[in-house]
C-alpha cells in the first residue's frame, strides 16, 4: 500500500484529520479520523514524524547511484 498525506484544516473543524491511501487492489480512498479535544493536530504531527521517519529509512536502503 503507498500512503499519500495531505492535509486541508478547515477552523471550523479542527477535530478531524483526513489521508489518503493507495493500493493495487482498492486504488485511492480517503479517510477521516475525529479526534476530538483537540488532537488533531497531534495526530497530524505524529503521521508527519512517521512518514519522515520512513523516507530517511528509503533513503538509507537506497542503491548509490552510477557514477
Amino acid at each position: 500500500m503507498t500512503l499519500g498525506f495531505c492535509l486541508i484544516q478547515f477552523q471550523t473543524m479542527l477535530d478531524f484529520v483526513a489521508y489518503v491511501a493507495k493500493d493495487s487492489i482498492v486504488g485511492r480512498a480517503c479517510f477521516v479520523l475525529e479526534c476530538g479535544s483537540g488532537h488533531a493536530q497531534d495526530v497530524i504531527t505524529t503521521i508527519g514524524q512517521a512518514f519522515e521517519l520512513r523516507f530517511k529509512e528509503y533513503l538509507s536502503k537506497r542503491p548509490p547511484a552510477p557514477r
